[in-house]
């Protein structure tokens, strides 16, 4: 990051001066009084949106051409697998690729892929690029300009996978007395993503028991804030202590509760 910052910075900061520059004289420098209103505004929005769309296309065959082929590549050859645990009957993935599922995927594990799935056919393409909700109150459901760039927005008009409701319903129904576990596991839990994974905290509690890992002290602070942030302090000190928890934070590595393989246990150390 730091290399970053140091060599490309100034280039990046003066393309997007120049780009600025380039939307201001185009769409807004005619306007007497310069709102956020307006044909030039939805013309911007348009703009844009086009530019995205043809960035999520080149982005799709990235993962396609490169991603995919190098987990193919490798699993012909080696071992790869980084978990300790190989059975899985539920994924729910905010990745595009399907790394997990040929990893660790068998004829019995069920896959939603909440943000879409990189896909050849281009009539197919469901990839969600978007960002969380920016506005609040009324102007929620009455605001639609800028929609269209928001990930709730772009999973209803493409219509990604939403089997994980399906899931909970399940968990929510069943009348067995052992609860089921659920991992997370390389998210941040960030506030884009909190609507979804705030209805698997909902579960009732006597249901579920949910791990969220972690893989060094500073993601583990940011882990618990986040998790703050989505159900509250109370709710969390409630379910963390005792013997009857459902609600845990351990590292990933952790010899007798952690998920991921140490480097000594791989037959190669491409993870």
């Amino acid at each position: 990051m730091e290399i970053f910052g140091q060599y490309f910075a100034p280039s990046l900061q003066n393309l997007e001066q120049m780009q600025y520059n380039f939307f201001f004289q185009k769409y807004i420098s005619n306007e007497k009084n310069f709102s956020f209103a307006g044909t030039h505004v939805s013309n911007f929005s348009k703009f844009m949106f086009l530019h995205l769309t043809k960035f999520t296309r080149a982005f799709e065959i990235y993962c396609l051409c490169f991603v995919n082929k190098l987990v193919i590549d490798f699993t012909d050859k080696k071992d790869i697998k980084c978990l300790r645990i190989n059975d899985f009957g539920y994924v729910l993935s905010f990745n595009y690729t399907n790394t997990f599922e040929v990893l660790y995927g068998s004829d019995v594990t069920k896959f939603c892929f909440i943000h879409g799935k990189a896909q050849k056919d281009t009539d197919k393409t469901n990839m969600v690029l978007g960002i969380d909700e920016t506005l609040s109150g009324n102007a929620v459901n009455t605001s639609f300009t800028f929609a269209k760039f928001k990930k709730y927005f772009q999973r209803i008009i493409l219509k990604t996978g939403s089997e994980y409701k399906d899931w909970i319903r399940d968990i929510s129904g069943s009348d067995t007395r052992l609860k089921f576990e659920i991992y997370i596991l390389g998210h941040s839990l960030g506030l884009t993503d909190h609507e979804i994974l705030k209805e698997f905290f909902n579960i009732n509690s006597n249901k579920v028991r949910i791990t969220i890992f972690f893989h060094d002290e500073v993601s583990e602070i940011r882990a618990v804030e986040k998790t703050i942030q989505m159900i509250g302090k109370d709710e969390l000190i409630r379910r963390v202590h005792g013997s009857d928890w459902s609600i845990r934070f351990v590292n990933q590595y952790d010899n007798e509760n952690g998920i991921m393989k140490h480097l000594d246990e791989m037959e190669t150390r491409l993870c």
